[in-house]
């Protein structure tokens, strides 16, 4: 178990936002050694109590494939005013999430009304984009362990014996 507390952000560039109507899902970022996927939808379900909505998902993948690992986190999903250039004057909801090999996706569907959402006076929309970011707080891992870097650029008297030298740098390897 480590508590390292790590922070970051994902951020989401939803192109053509009015049109939005399946999930779509930005690429990995890896915040705290996990990789974090944020999505967006909209939706009109009973979810939603019928009424069309901006909905947001963020999915911890952890891709070790032991079934004893735990993450706790808060989350902040924001949809960002483009018109501003305050960082509080976005649209934001908190949680806090234990997320594990059951519970691998944080979902909202009625993040937002999408009435609100699409309204240029309110300011999410830009030239036909809007960005919606998930701020995340790892607070405790378990089961996920640090990654360990080795450059191999001083000697470890354990692992290396022979010394190459590769485009002009040294490299500290092992005979065997």
């Amino acid at each position: 178990m480590f508590v390292k507390e790590d922070k970051g952000v994902v951020r989401f560039k939803i192109d053509d936002f009015v049109k939005l109507t399946t999930k779509r899902e930005c690429k990995s970022i890896e915040i705290g050694n996990i990789d974090w996927i944020l999505g967006a939808q909209s939706e009109t379900s009973t979810r939603t109590n019928d009424v069309k909505h901006l909905g947001v998902f963020l999915t911890c993948q952890n891709t070790s494939r032991s079934n004893l690992w735990s993450c706790n986190a808060s989350i902040r999903f924001s949809l960002v005013k483009l018109n501003s250039n305050d960082k509080n004057d976005a649209f934001s909801m908190d949680f806090e999430q234990k997320f594990d090999v059951n519970a691998k996706i944080l979902e909202v569907p009625n993040f937002k009304s999408w009435e609100e959402a699409i309204c240029p006076k309110n300011g999410f929309i830009f030239d036909p984009f809007a960005v919606v970011e998930a701020h995340i707080t790892i607070k405790n891992v378990v089961g996920i362990h640090e990654k360990v870097l080795k450059t191999f650029e001083k000697p470890d008297e354990h692992l290396t014996d022979v010394v190459l030298i590769v485009e002009g740098m040294k490299v500290h390897v092992g005979k065997q």
